[in-house]
């Protein structure tokens, strides 16, 4: 069954039967502008007959064997050249392989280890020199536990806090 584009080319060319011509004519009493839709493509279709023939090729033989290299170029190869496997199990192995070699040398050359200045202390080390707080009932200090390499800031005159707030 066509549809109704393919029925109104059909229409327009005269290349229905006349049992499919007087039922599409039917089918088109619903649309009045068809008639006129039908005149404008015969007319434009003898437009380009008479004014716009189309060229005659020098050498068709030539143009057809041009065009059917491109297609040979673009298509996919047929199916029996195709490999069995999508990736080749060898190729994983290897690549994973130097993806592991790649980390650990990045491991070992970009990440620093045990930096030490030249008084012994970490470079890492942080120091607090001074503390403020925003009111001057709280009062901060600081210490470095040598032992545990920790440094507590310790704040006085915080006002209570409950033991549902309490760190877990």
């Amino acid at each position: 069954m066509k549809n109704f584009e393919e029925k109104f080319a059909a229409w327009t060319d005269d290349a229905l039967s006349d049992a499919e011509r007087q039922d599409f004519e039917r089918e088109l009493s619903a649309h009045p502008e068809a008639e006129h839709d039908r005149l404008s493509a015969l007319h434009l279709g003898e437009f380009l007959r008479t004014h716009h023939p189309v060229p005659a090729l020098p050498n068709p033989d030539f143009f057809n064997q041009r065009i059917l290299q491109q297609i040979e170029v673009l298509a996919p190869p047929p199916a029996s050249e195709k490999s069995g496997r999508a990736f080749p199990v060898w190729k994983l192995v290897w690549g994973g392989a130097l993806c592991l070699l790649a980390a650990a040398a990045l491991f070992q050359f970009a990440v620093p280890h045990g930096a030490y200045t030249s008084d012994g202390r970490d470079v890492y080390l942080v120091e607090v020199i001074e503390a403020h707080t925003g009111s001057d009932s709280i009062y901060a200090s600081s210490f470095h536990a040598k032992k545990n390499n920790v440094t507590v800031l310790w704040l006085d005159g915080l006002p209570y806090i409950p033991d549902t707030y309490a760190a877990k």
